[in-house]
């Protein structure tokens, strides 16, 4: 494999990866993925359209175990254990590393329903009330909002805050964000970025785009995977190519493949 710039190490990082890759049988999908996701920003994940972005959030959860077909090796360290280790509780974990696909899918039911069904699944012992006004308020939904209303029929917006919120009632550490904003007017996307800096005070987020634009608004750290030819596989297999602040891998990137790709000519 050609040289690829080496991503930054974080001396206490969010989640690290160590030499992820998967493959569907004799096919390999993602290559050796290394990085550090640092705490508290948000980091924008960017690449072509089928390339593995979401494929690779879903490894971070442990979605993909889901997969029978799928073969997911290395390491991914979070808060000092290896969250590959089969003694991980994946449920548990799945509410640490929440994700958060578009467009947003609330749970059938009221605004309520989807509020607190997760904490009472986790055994939440509070005031139910209290905690789904709260969580509201961090999402930016007003607070007299009618909680009984159906979920469903909510604007994209609404719907896609409520399953925020929903998240963040789990009390999760990570954000996985997969394409948040696929449904949203240019309005509601730009609310919803603002959103996401005042977040990144409380959580660590990974955000999943295929808009440069977005990462440029709001990502202080951008990772571009992009498929490159690798020995002995058929064609070119994606695997990390840059991992830098936004600032650079649109100004200075490091790598031929990134300095095309921000500038669209691949």
């Amino acid at each position: 494999m050609e040289f690829l710039p080496p991503p930054p190490r974080f001396p206490d990082p969010a989640l690290r990866l160590d030499g992820v890759s998967v493959h569907r049988g004799d096919r390999c999908l993602l290559h050796q993925i290394s990085c550090d996701f640092p705490k508290q920003t948000v980091t924008a994940i960017v690449g072509p359209s089928g390339c593995g972005k979401t494929l690779l959030l879903r490894c971070l959860n442990r979605l993909s175990d889901l997969q029978s077909e799928l073969q997911v090796s290395g390491h991914i360290w979070h808060q000092g254990r290896d969250l590959r280790d089969r003694r991980v509780d994946v449920e548990s974990l799945r509410c640490q590393l929440s994700l958060i696909r578009g467009p947003a899918t609330p749970i059938a039911g009221s605004l309520y329903d989807n509020l607190v069904l997760p904490a009472r699944l986790q055994g939440y012992s509070g005031n139910f009330e209290s905690l789904a006004r709260e969580v509201l308020a961090l999402v930016d939904l007003p607070a007299d909002l009618d909680l009984q209303q159906p979920a469903r029929y909510c604007s994209p917006e609404t719907q896609l805050r409520l399953c925020l919120a929903r998240a963040i009632a789990m009390e999760p550490d990570i954000l996985l964000l997969d394409e948040p904003c696929v449904q949203l007017d240019s309005a509601a996307t730009l609310a919803l970025e603002e959103l996401l800096l005042r977040l990144c005070d409380r959580y660590t987020i990974l955000l999943v785009t295929n808009s440069l634009a977005q990462a440029g608004r709001c990502a202080t750290y951008t990772a571009l995977l992009h498929p490159l030819p690798i020995s002995g596989q058929a064609s070119p297999v994606t695997t990390l190519i840059e991992f830098a602040s936004t600032s650079q891998i649109f100004r200075q990137p490091q790598h031929p493949i990134t300095d095309d790709f921000v500038c669209g000519r691949r």
